[in-house]
């Protein structure tokens, strides 16, 4: 079985996530409606990206993921420059200023997602980022383990498994 794209599905259910979060839950937001928005997050990523993909996988949790989901490859289908902002330490703290500020698309690079981020949860909401996990990137080894935040709109998301 081959890989399945699924980045056109990713941004409608980031647009769908955005206004539910950003129309209807914001407004008087506590760390509990944010809880609550991801596991709505997970349903959602589950009819939006799964179902229509026709793919079996793990939902990409919002925010808070801590799991490495290898079943995903994160990648450019462009040459030139892949910008991201890699996190200073192995494991991840909240520092996203390692001096590495791009990678070449073109180059073997190995990289899964983690969640998604915004850096601010409770507030307005854009879904801009993926948090990634660099496993290998063969232009830059001294990112290999690092944890990082990439744009979603500069990168491509495939899943490895397809259900036939």
């Amino acid at each position: 079985m081959g890989a399945i794209k699924v980045t056109p599905h990713i941004h409608e259910f980031r647009e769908a996530a955005r206004h539910l979060w950003n129309s209807y839950m914001r407004r008087d937001a506590t760390w509990d409606t944010v809880e609550e928005f991801a596991k709505v997050t997970r349903v959602l990523f589950s009819g939006c990206v799964l179902v229509r993909a026709g793919v079996e996988a793990r939902p990409i949790p919002l925010d808070n993921g801590t799991d490495v989901l290898t079943e995903y490859r994160v990648f450019a289908d462009h040459k030139g420059r892949l910008p991201l902002h890699a996190n200073r330490d192995i494991p991840a703290s909240g520092y996203w200023d390692y001096p590495v500020e791009w990678i070449p698309p073109e180059a073997r690079q190995k990289i899964h997602p983690i969640c998604f981020f915004d850096f601010d949860v409770c507030g307005w909401r854009t879904i801009q980022y993926y948090r990634v996990r660099i496993v290998e990137s063969s232009s830059h080894p001294g990112l290999n383990g690092r944890d990082a935040l990439i744009e979603c709109a500069y990168v491509e998301l495939e899943v490895s498994e397809a259900k036939t």
